[in-house]
């Protein structure tokens, strides 16, 4: 990626806004295509899917390409697993696990070496709904 589309997304993202909420891990699933485990949400926060909606309206505006496929909530817990045996749904959990989301960081994503290195570009505060 160039300075200037860094920057320029960096631009786009102070535009940005969006309220806090809490995300409420209750699975862990396996994507056999991207042969990935990871931990989800039955439902999605509103307020996460508002500030999706936000990014991609910043980015656009600023004539950032954004990519279209659907938005899937989830957190990476393993990349290249190789269960290709795994159910889609592997557990629910009998005690969800609350992470307070209080703020959204840009991450630059690059491989490197036949890794993925993630390099943490800027973080903005989300609006605070006062639980």
């Amino acid at each position: 990626m160039k300075a200037s589309q860094l920057d320029t997304i960096c631009l786009a993202a102070n535009t940005v806004s969006g309220k806090d909420f809490d995300f409420i891990i209750d699975s862990i699933r396996y994507w056999k295509f991207n042969r990935l485990v990871y931990a989800t949400a039955e439902e999605s926060p509103q307020e996460l899917l508002n500030l999706v909606n936000s990014s991609k309206v910043a980015m656009s505006a600023n004539g950032v390409l954004f990519d279209n496929r659907a938005f899937r909530t989830h957190i990476t817990l393993v990349r290249k697993a190789g269960f290709h045996f795994l159910p889609e749904s592997l557990c629910y959990l009998d005690i969800p696990i609350l992470l307070p989301v209080r703020e959204w960081i840009l991450v630059k994503s690059e491989q490197v070496s036949d890794r993925s290195v993630y390099t943490p570009i800027g973080r903005w505060l989300l609006t605070s709904t006062q639980r």
